[in-house]
């Protein structure tokens, strides 16, 4: 079943044309991405110039909030780019991990594949996309080629890097890893990674005798290494920085969107959007030089098309984006108007491409790592996009809404007798929400909320 898909996604890359090619890598850039890749083509290309008319800086905020995106303390400066602004940490740990995996002695490929294993992180450092899934993503977007193993090999490398934990595919392999990498490891150490590898259920159950047990040890003893697993991070990317507050991110937002006299308006940003043209002293070579001089007049030739043709590359890719960005906003004018997130509506990628007639995949490149400023802050696109579930009248409402209310209920139950998860249900159905126990379970999971055993305190 692999081997069909990789063929058939080799079969569709071959019918990209290299300007199709082009347009994809310059959508997927982030803003900072773009502007390097701008000024190498500005030192690279003596045909190519550009004007710069915008005075904006980037906009620098001092990390030291927790996510989420959409509330939390807002940064204000005189800079209209930056005011009000929300930090996203996830930019920060991605960075910093960057900057690490260059200081590693890997080939090449390696350093690649390492690369675009820290992209697929998600902001709490957690690595969720299966390895499968990375190899067809690398073959369909990259043209490279790789498989389970070499993926997991680069993998155990991202895993080494700091802080402990990152790149893990679930809690277990998380707190492993930060146990594994404790040195000198202590008997209380060596007991916790004993409990991780072999007794993991048995500890997030909270079956201490059968544990002491089966470690042999006594409860006292037991407590010492269960205190030990419990100071671990089990979010090492949102917890990043969390005490630092002498790390800066600079987030440049790609899009600026308010709202004014009743409507949204909505545009790029042009700091890293500059006025780009060929050079009119090349285009006079391009004309004088004769066939006398054949080499000059390719190479003048040359340059001057290839000036063009980045040019338009960069016309498209503006187009492409405004034109999503316009669907993302008239879809969620509600929330541009006021900020509430309760005034998101359920969105997916599939139904943006659905309106602009761009492939779902065109929409996914797009909003990686992308920025919008709005009157209540920078956020990132990919925030607009929520799942969406049914009310107890059968109205659609996004997934965040009810994981909103679900963090609410377990915030304020009774820690002495928590609520199991068919409480959690009923709770959520008298607020309106129909949501099924398995459904609770895995929303449960991905707000990091610990089983009705984990949350009891005696």
């Amino acid at each position: 079943m692999l081997s069909q898909l990789l063929t058939q996604k080799q079969q569709q890359q071959q019918h990209l044309s290299a300007q199709q090619l082009q347009l994809i890598k310059l959508l997927e850039l982030s803003a900072q991405e773009f502007e390097q890749r701008v000024q190498n083509e500005l030192e690279e290309n003596p045909a190519l110039d550009a004007v710069v008319e915008s005075d904006d800086i980037p906009i620098s905020v001092e990390d030291h909030d927790e996510v989420p995106v959409y509330t939390g303390n807002l940064y204000r400066s005189s800079n209209p780019y930056s005011s009000p602004i929300t930090p996203d940490r996830a930019a920060n740990f991605h960075t910093l991990l960057l900057q690490q995996l260059s200081l590693l002695p890997l080939s090449d490929s390696e350093q690649q594949l390492c690369i675009f294993l820290v992209g697929c992180l998600e902001s709490d450092g957690y690595l969720r996309r299966p390895l499968g899934d990375i190899a067809n993503d690398l073959l369909f977007v990259q043209n490279i080629e790789a498989d389970v193993a070499q993926l997991h090999r680069m993998l155990c490398i991202v895993q080494t890097l700091e802080p402990a934990g990152i790149a893990a595919r679930n809690l277990q392999e998380c707190l492993l890893l930060q146990l594994q990498r404790k040195q000198p490891a202590s008997k209380n150490t060596t007991l916790a990674i004993q409990i991780m590898t072999a007794h993991f259920e048995d500890f997030t159950l909270r079956h201490y005798n059968k544990l002491a047990d089966k470690l042999g040890i006594s409860l006292s003893q037991l407590k010492k290494v269960v205190d030990e697993i419990t100071k671990l991070d089990p979010k090492p990317g949102s917890s990043f920085s969390e005490n630092d507050n002498t790390f800066v991110a600079s987030i440049i937002p790609d899009f600026v969107v308010e709202y004014k006299n009743g409507e949204l308006q909505q545009s790029l940003v042009e700091r890293h959007t500059p006025k780009l043209f060929v050079s009119r002293e090349y285009q006079k070579m391009a004309h004088e030089l004769t066939a006398n001089n054949k080499d000059a007049h390719q190479f003048v030739a040359q340059k001057v098309s290839d000036a063009n043709g980045f040019i338009t590359m960069v016309q498209q890719r503006n187009n492409t984006m405004s034109v999503i960005m316009n669907a993302i906003a008239a879809h969620q004018k509600q929330f541009f108007m006021t900020g509430n997130e309760a005034d998101l509506q359920p969105l997916t990628q599939q139904a943006i491409a659905h309106k602009t007639g761009y492939d779902a995949s065109t929409i996914s490149r797009v909003i990686g790592n992308k920025y919008v400023q709005t009157n209540f802050g920078v956020l990132p696109l990919k925030s607009f996009f929520v799942g969406k579930s049914r009310t107890t009248d059968g109205d659609e409402v996004a997934v965040s809404q009810i994981k909103q209310t679900l963090a609410d209920i377990v915030k304020n139950e009774d820690p002495k007798h928590p609520l199991l998860d068919a409480e959690l249900v009923e709770q959520l159905h008298q607020r309106g929400f129909t949501v099924a126990r398995r459904t609770v379970a895995k929303y449960r999971e991905q707000l990091n909320i610990g089983t009705t055993r984990m949350r009891q305190k005696l």
